[in-house]
Protein backbone atom coordinates (compact mmCIF):
# COMPACT_ATOMS: atom_id res chain seq x y z
CA UNK A 1 0.00 0.00 0.00
CA UNK A 2 1.59 3.28 -0.65
CA UNK A 3 2.30 5.95 2.07
CA UNK A 4 0.01 8.85 1.76
CA UNK A 5 1.70 12.17 1.40
CA UNK A 6 1.78 14.75 4.56
CA UNK A 7 1.32 17.57 3.33
CA UNK A 8 2.34 19.74 6.64
CA UNK A 9 6.10 18.87 5.70
CA UNK A 10 7.99 20.19 3.53
CA UNK A 11 9.96 18.39 0.79
CA UNK A 12 13.49 18.20 1.09
CA UNK A 13 15.45 20.58 -0.56
CA UNK A 14 18.62 18.99 -3.12
CA UNK A 15 20.82 21.77 -4.56
CA UNK A 16 21.47 21.14 -8.28
CA UNK A 17 25.23 20.83 -9.24
CA UNK A 18 26.29 21.02 -12.84
CA UNK A 19 24.11 23.39 -15.27
CA UNK A 20 25.16 23.01 -18.87
CA UNK A 21 25.59 26.23 -20.75
CA UNK A 22 28.39 26.55 -23.53
CA UNK A 23 28.82 29.93 -24.81
CA UNK A 24 28.53 29.86 -28.64
CA UNK A 25 31.40 31.48 -30.46
CA UNK A 26 30.28 33.73 -33.38
CA UNK A 27 31.41 33.08 -37.25
CA UNK A 28 31.93 36.27 -39.43
CA UNK A 29 29.96 37.39 -42.06
CA UNK A 30 31.54 38.39 -45.25
CA UNK A 31 30.77 41.93 -44.02
CA UNK A 32 31.98 41.85 -40.94
CA UNK A 33 28.69 40.89 -38.82
CA UNK A 34 29.03 38.35 -36.09
CA UNK A 35 26.88 35.63 -36.02
CA UNK A 36 25.78 33.42 -33.79
CA UNK A 37 24.33 29.78 -34.52
CA UNK A 38 22.57 27.70 -32.15
CA UNK A 39 21.32 24.48 -33.81
CA UNK A 40 19.97 22.36 -31.05
CA UNK A 41 16.03 22.08 -31.55
CA UNK A 42 14.49 19.07 -32.58
CA UNK A 43 11.44 21.08 -34.54
CA UNK A 44 11.37 22.82 -37.77
CA UNK A 45 11.44 25.79 -36.63
CA UNK A 46 13.96 28.84 -36.84
CA UNK A 47 14.44 32.01 -34.86
CA UNK A 48 16.45 35.37 -35.82
CA UNK A 49 17.94 37.54 -33.49
CA UNK A 50 19.01 40.91 -35.28
CA UNK A 51 20.69 43.15 -32.64
CA UNK A 52 21.91 46.59 -33.11
CA UNK A 53 23.84 48.83 -30.57
CA UNK A 54 21.84 51.56 -30.31
CA UNK A 55 19.22 51.96 -27.54
CA UNK A 56 17.47 54.39 -25.92
CA UNK A 57 20.52 56.09 -24.84
CA UNK A 58 21.67 57.19 -28.04
CA UNK A 59 18.35 58.72 -28.85
CA UNK A 60 18.86 62.60 -29.73
CA UNK A 61 14.80 62.93 -29.79
CA UNK A 62 12.76 61.03 -26.92
CA UNK A 63 10.41 58.33 -28.16
CA UNK A 64 12.95 57.80 -31.86
CA UNK A 65 14.66 54.73 -30.94
CA UNK A 66 11.26 52.84 -30.07
CA UNK A 67 9.37 54.20 -32.89
CA UNK A 68 12.16 53.33 -35.77
CA UNK A 69 11.90 50.20 -34.52
CA UNK A 70 8.11 49.31 -34.30
CA UNK A 71 7.65 51.07 -37.47
CA UNK A 72 10.18 48.73 -39.05
CA UNK A 73 6.89 46.07 -40.29
CA UNK A 74 4.48 49.53 -41.60
CA UNK A 75 5.91 49.52 -45.15
CA UNK A 76 8.96 48.73 -46.70
CA UNK A 77 10.24 49.40 -50.61
CA UNK A 78 8.03 46.27 -51.96
CA UNK A 79 5.48 45.95 -49.15
CA UNK A 80 2.49 48.16 -47.48
CA UNK A 81 1.93 47.75 -43.44
CA UNK A 82 -0.76 45.45 -44.51
CA UNK A 83 0.93 43.32 -47.05
CA UNK A 84 3.79 42.89 -44.42
CA UNK A 85 1.09 41.75 -41.91
CA UNK A 86 -0.72 39.48 -44.02
CA UNK A 87 2.12 37.59 -45.86
CA UNK A 88 3.55 36.92 -42.25
CA UNK A 89 0.34 35.60 -40.90
CA UNK A 90 0.53 33.32 -43.97
CA UNK A 91 3.58 32.13 -43.36
CA UNK A 92 2.86 31.25 -39.59
CA UNK A 93 5.90 33.68 -38.93
CA UNK A 94 5.96 36.18 -35.81
CA UNK A 95 8.27 39.19 -35.03
CA UNK A 96 9.04 40.99 -32.18
CA UNK A 97 10.42 44.91 -32.31
CA UNK A 98 12.18 45.70 -28.74
CA UNK A 99 14.41 48.56 -27.75
CA UNK A 100 16.83 48.41 -24.42
CA UNK A 101 18.89 51.30 -22.94
CA UNK A 102 21.61 50.82 -25.17
CA UNK A 103 20.56 47.85 -27.99
CA UNK A 104 17.56 47.59 -30.37
CA UNK A 105 16.25 44.30 -31.22
CA UNK A 106 13.92 42.72 -33.80
CA UNK A 107 13.05 38.83 -33.23
CA UNK A 108 11.62 36.84 -35.83
CA UNK A 109 10.17 33.12 -35.56
CA UNK A 110 9.51 31.38 -38.33
CA UNK A 111 8.64 27.68 -40.13
CA UNK A 112 11.74 26.47 -41.29
CA UNK A 113 9.65 25.56 -45.24
CA UNK A 114 8.39 28.79 -45.17
CA UNK A 115 11.90 30.54 -44.50
CA UNK A 116 12.75 31.73 -47.94
CA UNK A 117 9.45 33.20 -48.19
CA UNK A 118 9.79 35.15 -44.68
CA UNK A 119 13.52 35.97 -45.33
CA UNK A 120 12.77 39.05 -48.00
CA UNK A 121 10.27 40.10 -46.01
CA UNK A 122 12.59 40.82 -42.74
CA UNK A 123 15.33 41.64 -45.06
CA UNK A 124 13.54 45.09 -46.35
CA UNK A 125 11.78 45.50 -43.34
CA UNK A 126 15.73 45.95 -41.91
CA UNK A 127 17.27 47.45 -44.89
CA UNK A 128 14.87 49.52 -46.80
CA UNK A 129 11.66 50.85 -44.72
CA UNK A 130 9.38 53.80 -45.71
CA UNK A 131 8.08 55.16 -42.47
CA UNK A 132 4.95 55.96 -44.41
CA UNK A 133 3.34 59.46 -42.28
CA UNK A 134 0.09 57.61 -42.21
CA UNK A 135 1.00 54.95 -40.40
CA UNK A 136 3.39 57.42 -37.88
CA UNK A 137 0.51 58.97 -37.04
CA UNK A 138 -1.54 55.98 -35.94
CA UNK A 139 1.15 54.66 -34.08
CA UNK A 140 1.77 58.36 -32.44
CA UNK A 141 -1.74 58.96 -31.44
CA UNK A 142 -2.10 55.39 -30.29
CA UNK A 143 1.29 55.78 -28.29
CA UNK A 144 -0.12 59.03 -26.98
CA UNK A 145 -3.65 57.68 -25.74
CA UNK A 146 -1.75 54.99 -23.80
CA UNK A 147 0.62 57.00 -22.10
CA UNK A 148 -2.25 59.03 -20.80
CA UNK A 149 -3.75 56.07 -19.32
CA UNK A 150 -0.86 55.25 -17.73
CA UNK A 151 0.30 58.39 -16.21
CA UNK A 152 -3.30 57.53 -13.84
CA UNK A 153 -1.43 55.08 -12.12
CA UNK A 154 0.63 55.64 -9.10
CA UNK A 155 3.23 52.93 -9.91
CA UNK A 156 4.51 54.67 -12.79
CA UNK A 157 4.16 58.03 -11.46
CA UNK A 158 6.51 56.06 -9.01
CA UNK A 159 8.70 55.01 -11.24
CA UNK A 160 9.16 58.31 -13.30
CA UNK A 161 10.27 59.96 -10.45
CA UNK A 162 12.41 57.39 -8.68
CA UNK A 163 14.59 57.36 -11.51
CA UNK A 164 14.92 60.92 -12.06
CA UNK A 165 15.97 60.81 -8.15
CA UNK A 166 18.90 58.42 -9.12
CA UNK A 167 20.18 59.76 -12.32
CA UNK A 168 18.53 63.01 -13.16
CA UNK A 169 15.90 64.13 -15.63
CA UNK A 170 19.43 65.22 -17.99
CA UNK A 171 20.50 61.62 -17.46
CA UNK A 172 18.84 59.29 -20.06
CA UNK A 173 18.16 56.54 -17.19
CA UNK A 174 16.33 59.29 -15.71
CA UNK A 175 14.48 61.02 -18.79
CA UNK A 176 10.88 59.86 -19.43
CA UNK A 177 8.47 60.85 -22.11
CA UNK A 178 5.96 63.64 -21.39
CA UNK A 179 2.49 64.26 -23.35
CA UNK A 180 4.87 67.14 -24.92
CA UNK A 181 7.20 64.30 -25.88
CA UNK A 182 5.01 63.10 -28.33
CA UNK A 183 3.52 66.52 -29.49
CA UNK A 184 7.08 67.14 -30.74
CA UNK A 185 8.76 63.96 -32.38
CA UNK A 186 8.68 63.98 -35.70
CA UNK A 187 9.33 61.69 -38.56
CA UNK A 188 12.74 63.09 -39.58
CA UNK A 189 13.89 62.30 -35.81
CA UNK A 190 12.57 58.62 -36.50
CA UNK A 191 14.21 58.32 -39.81
CA UNK A 192 17.70 59.90 -38.49
CA UNK A 193 17.82 57.22 -35.55
CA UNK A 194 17.40 54.32 -38.22
CA UNK A 195 20.17 55.41 -40.18
CA UNK A 196 22.52 55.89 -37.45
CA UNK A 197 21.42 52.92 -35.70
CA UNK A 198 20.00 50.17 -38.56
CA UNK A 199 23.56 49.07 -40.85
CA UNK A 200 25.65 46.22 -40.63
CA UNK A 201 28.29 47.61 -38.94
CA UNK A 202 26.00 47.77 -36.07
CA UNK A 203 24.48 44.58 -36.10
CA UNK A 204 24.65 41.26 -34.71
CA UNK A 205 22.75 37.89 -35.62
CA UNK A 206 21.82 34.91 -33.85
CA UNK A 207 20.04 31.89 -35.39
CA UNK A 208 18.57 29.65 -33.28
CA UNK A 209 16.50 26.55 -33.99
CA UNK A 210 17.23 23.28 -36.71
CA UNK A 211 19.89 24.68 -38.82
CA UNK A 212 20.59 23.86 -42.22
CA UNK A 213 23.13 24.91 -44.25
CA UNK A 214 20.67 26.80 -46.88
CA UNK A 215 19.40 28.33 -44.09
CA UNK A 216 22.82 29.85 -42.98
CA UNK A 217 23.56 30.42 -47.43
CA UNK A 218 19.96 32.74 -47.19
CA UNK A 219 21.17 34.37 -44.23
CA UNK A 220 24.60 35.04 -45.63
CA UNK A 221 23.31 36.15 -48.90
CA UNK A 222 21.01 38.58 -47.40
CA UNK A 223 22.78 40.14 -44.99
CA UNK A 224 26.46 39.26 -44.69
CA UNK A 225 27.55 39.38 -48.57
CA UNK A 226 28.10 43.31 -48.54
CA UNK A 227 28.01 46.32 -46.45
CA UNK A 228 24.59 47.68 -46.20
CA UNK A 229 22.66 50.88 -44.29
CA UNK A 230 24.73 54.21 -43.85
CA UNK A 231 28.14 53.10 -42.20
CA UNK A 232 29.48 56.51 -42.24
CA UNK A 233 26.63 58.30 -39.76
CA UNK A 234 27.14 57.27 -36.09
CA UNK A 235 25.99 59.08 -32.75
CA UNK A 236 27.42 61.81 -31.03
CA UNK A 237 29.10 60.37 -27.00
CA UNK A 238 27.10 61.23 -24.17
CA UNK A 239 28.12 62.22 -20.37
CA UNK A 240 27.67 59.52 -19.07
CA UNK A 241 27.86 61.05 -15.51
CA UNK A 242 24.19 60.67 -13.02
CA UNK A 243 23.16 63.40 -11.00
CA UNK A 244 21.24 62.09 -8.04
CA UNK A 245 18.97 64.30 -6.40
CA UNK A 246 19.95 66.51 -3.01
CA UNK A 247 16.81 65.54 -1.48
CA UNK A 248 15.95 61.89 -0.85
CA UNK A 249 12.68 62.16 -0.70
CA UNK A 250 10.07 62.39 -3.27
CA UNK A 251 6.29 63.22 -3.08
CA UNK A 252 4.07 62.55 -5.86
CA UNK A 253 0.37 64.13 -5.54
CA UNK A 254 -2.53 61.74 -7.41
CA UNK A 255 -5.52 62.89 -5.57
CA UNK A 256 -8.48 60.53 -4.80
CA UNK A 257 -6.27 57.29 -4.47
CA UNK A 258 -7.22 54.87 -1.82
CA UNK A 259 -3.31 53.10 -2.51
CA UNK A 260 0.15 54.84 -3.08
CA UNK A 261 2.88 53.29 -5.01
CA UNK A 262 6.16 53.14 -3.01
CA UNK A 263 9.64 52.65 -4.42
CA UNK A 264 12.85 52.70 -2.24
CA UNK A 265 15.69 52.87 -4.33
CA UNK A 266 19.76 53.52 -4.22
CA UNK A 267 22.67 53.64 -6.52
CA UNK A 268 23.96 50.45 -6.96
CA UNK A 269 26.79 47.91 -8.31
CA UNK A 270 27.65 46.72 -11.92
CA UNK A 271 27.56 43.14 -13.71
CA UNK A 272 31.67 43.96 -13.86
CA UNK A 273 31.84 44.62 -9.89
CA UNK A 274 33.27 41.77 -7.72
CA UNK A 275 30.49 41.77 -5.49
CA UNK A 276 27.90 42.15 -7.87
CA UNK A 277 26.45 38.11 -7.80
CA UNK A 278 27.07 37.97 -4.07
CA UNK A 279 24.61 41.00 -4.14
CA UNK A 280 22.30 39.15 -6.19
CA UNK A 281 21.82 36.26 -3.44
CA UNK A 282 21.40 38.93 -0.61
CA UNK A 283 18.77 40.73 -2.54
CA UNK A 284 16.98 37.68 -3.39
CA UNK A 285 16.78 36.97 0.55
CA UNK A 286 15.62 40.17 1.23
CA UNK A 287 13.05 40.43 -1.30
CA UNK A 288 14.03 38.92 -4.49
CA UNK A 289 11.53 36.04 -4.40
CA UNK A 290 7.83 35.08 -2.97
CA UNK A 291 9.42 33.74 0.21
CA UNK A 292 11.87 36.85 0.53
CA UNK A 293 12.02 38.41 4.12
CA UNK A 294 10.06 41.43 2.68
CA UNK A 295 7.11 38.94 1.50
CA UNK A 296 6.85 37.24 4.71
CA UNK A 297 6.77 40.41 7.11
CA UNK A 298 5.18 42.73 5.55
CA UNK A 299 2.58 40.39 3.38
CA UNK A 300 2.50 37.63 5.30
CA UNK A 301 2.31 38.29 9.02
CA UNK A 302 1.26 42.22 9.05
CA UNK A 303 -0.99 42.16 5.13
CA UNK A 304 -0.04 45.59 4.78
CA UNK A 305 0.18 44.52 0.95
CA UNK A 306 -0.61 41.96 -1.61
CA UNK A 307 2.81 41.58 -2.73
CA UNK A 308 6.53 43.45 -2.20
CA UNK A 309 9.44 42.64 -3.89
CA UNK A 310 12.90 44.13 -4.47
CA UNK A 311 15.35 44.11 -7.24
CA UNK A 312 18.10 44.67 -8.98
CA UNK A 313 19.08 46.74 -12.26
CA UNK A 314 22.34 47.02 -13.96
CA UNK A 315 22.94 49.32 -17.20
CA UNK A 316 26.10 50.24 -18.33
CA UNK A 317 26.27 52.96 -17.03
CA UNK A 318 24.71 53.06 -13.92
CA UNK A 319 22.92 50.07 -11.64
CA UNK A 320 20.90 50.50 -9.04
CA UNK A 321 18.25 48.51 -6.60
CA UNK A 322 15.01 49.46 -5.56
CA UNK A 323 12.13 47.68 -3.77
CA UNK A 324 8.72 48.21 -4.91
CA UNK A 325 5.00 47.44 -4.09
CA UNK A 326 1.76 49.42 -3.34
CA UNK A 327 -0.32 49.54 -0.09
CA UNK A 328 -2.93 51.08 1.23
CA UNK A 329 -2.37 54.95 2.33
CA UNK A 330 -2.74 54.26 5.71
CA UNK A 331 0.23 51.85 5.75
CA UNK A 332 2.76 53.47 3.76
CA UNK A 333 4.96 54.90 6.61
CA UNK A 334 4.77 51.50 8.51
CA UNK A 335 5.79 49.87 5.56
CA UNK A 336 8.55 52.01 5.13
CA UNK A 337 9.64 50.79 8.40
CA UNK A 338 9.58 47.48 8.35
CA UNK A 339 11.45 47.78 4.32
CA UNK A 340 14.59 49.19 6.93
CA UNK A 341 14.04 46.79 9.43
CA UNK A 342 14.35 43.65 7.61
CA UNK A 343 17.82 45.56 6.29
CA UNK A 344 18.98 46.19 10.04
CA UNK A 345 17.93 42.31 10.58
CA UNK A 346 20.84 40.87 7.85
CA UNK A 347 23.21 43.04 8.92
CA UNK A 348 23.14 42.27 12.34
CA UNK A 349 21.67 38.08 12.38
CA UNK A 350 23.09 35.54 10.21
CA UNK A 351 20.92 33.94 7.52
CA UNK A 352 19.89 30.50 8.76
CA UNK A 353 21.32 27.79 7.02
CA UNK A 354 17.62 26.01 6.01
CA UNK A 355 16.59 29.74 4.53
CA UNK A 356 20.16 29.70 2.85
CA UNK A 357 19.68 26.46 1.38
CA UNK A 358 16.28 27.57 0.18
CA UNK A 359 17.35 30.59 -1.46
CA UNK A 360 20.35 28.69 -3.18
CA UNK A 361 18.33 26.20 -4.42
CA UNK A 362 15.50 28.77 -5.99
CA UNK A 363 18.61 30.38 -7.78
CA UNK A 364 19.68 27.37 -9.72
CA UNK A 365 16.76 26.20 -10.00
CA UNK A 366 16.28 30.02 -12.52
CA UNK A 367 19.67 29.28 -13.91
CA UNK A 368 18.90 26.28 -15.09
CA UNK A 369 15.38 27.93 -16.68
CA UNK A 370 17.68 30.14 -18.13
CA UNK A 371 18.96 27.54 -20.02
CA UNK A 372 16.14 25.41 -20.39
CA UNK A 373 15.92 24.60 -24.24
CA UNK A 374 17.88 26.48 -27.52
CA UNK A 375 15.30 29.67 -27.11
CA UNK A 376 16.12 29.85 -23.56
CA UNK A 377 20.43 29.40 -24.55
CA UNK A 378 19.68 32.20 -27.33
CA UNK A 379 18.35 34.49 -24.66
CA UNK A 380 21.30 34.02 -22.97
CA UNK A 381 23.71 34.51 -25.48
CA UNK A 382 21.91 37.66 -26.49
CA UNK A 383 22.55 38.80 -22.49
CA UNK A 384 26.22 37.87 -22.89
CA UNK A 385 27.07 39.80 -26.39
CA UNK A 386 24.78 42.83 -25.44
CA UNK A 387 26.67 43.25 -22.34
CA UNK A 388 29.86 42.70 -23.17
CA UNK A 389 30.69 39.80 -20.71
CA UNK A 390 33.46 37.31 -20.41
CA UNK A 391 32.37 33.65 -21.46
CA UNK A 392 32.66 32.06 -18.01
CA UNK A 393 30.32 34.71 -16.50
CA UNK A 394 27.04 32.33 -15.80
CA UNK A 395 29.59 30.09 -14.40
CA UNK A 396 30.89 32.35 -12.07
CA UNK A 397 27.67 33.23 -11.21
CA UNK A 398 27.09 29.65 -10.45
CA UNK A 399 29.99 29.13 -8.00
CA UNK A 400 29.17 32.01 -6.14
CA UNK A 401 25.66 31.08 -5.79
CA UNK A 402 26.72 27.63 -4.47
CA UNK A 403 29.36 28.65 -2.51
CA UNK A 404 28.54 31.71 -0.28
CA UNK A 405 28.34 32.06 2.80
CA UNK A 406 25.78 33.10 5.91
CA UNK A 407 28.98 35.52 7.08
CA UNK A 408 29.38 36.69 3.30
CA UNK A 409 25.57 37.90 3.36
CA UNK A 410 25.96 39.76 6.23
CA UNK A 411 29.38 41.33 5.14
CA UNK A 412 27.94 42.35 1.88
CA UNK A 413 24.84 43.56 4.07
CA UNK A 414 26.50 45.93 5.74
CA UNK A 415 28.62 47.32 3.25
CA UNK A 416 25.88 48.30 1.19
CA UNK A 417 22.86 48.24 2.96
CA UNK A 418 23.18 51.92 4.32
CA UNK A 419 20.02 53.82 5.22
CA UNK A 420 21.62 57.45 3.83
CA UNK A 421 21.87 55.64 0.18
CA UNK A 422 18.58 55.35 -0.34
CA UNK A 423 16.06 57.16 -1.83
CA UNK A 424 12.78 57.16 -1.05
CA UNK A 425 9.43 57.97 -3.92
CA UNK A 426 5.70 58.22 -2.84
CA UNK A 427 2.95 58.64 -5.41
CA UNK A 428 -0.34 58.67 -4.17
CA UNK A 429 -3.09 61.07 -2.23
CA UNK A 430 -1.75 62.88 1.13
Amino acid sequence: MQASLNRKQCPHIELLHNIEFTPIKPSILSNGIELYSIDKCDKEVTRLDFMFQSGKWDQTAPLSAIFSNTLLKEGTQSYTSAEIAEKLDYYGAWIQPSVTQHNSYLTVYTLNKHFNQVIPIIEEMIKSPTFPEKEFGIHCNRQREQYMVEMNKVQVLALHASMEQLYGLDHPYGAHATLETFNHIKLDNIKDFYNRAYKSSNCTILITGKITSDILKEVENRFGAEAWGNNDLSFTAKNTLAHPAADHYTFVEKEDTQQCALRIAMPSINREHPDYNGFRVLNTIYGGYFGSRLMENIREEKGYTYGIGSSTSANKYGAHMVISTQTANIYRDAVIDEIFKEMDRLKIELVGQEELLTVKSYLMGEMARMFDGPFAQADAQISLTANNLEDDYYQKQIQIIKNISAEEIRDLAIKYFVKENFYTTIAGSR
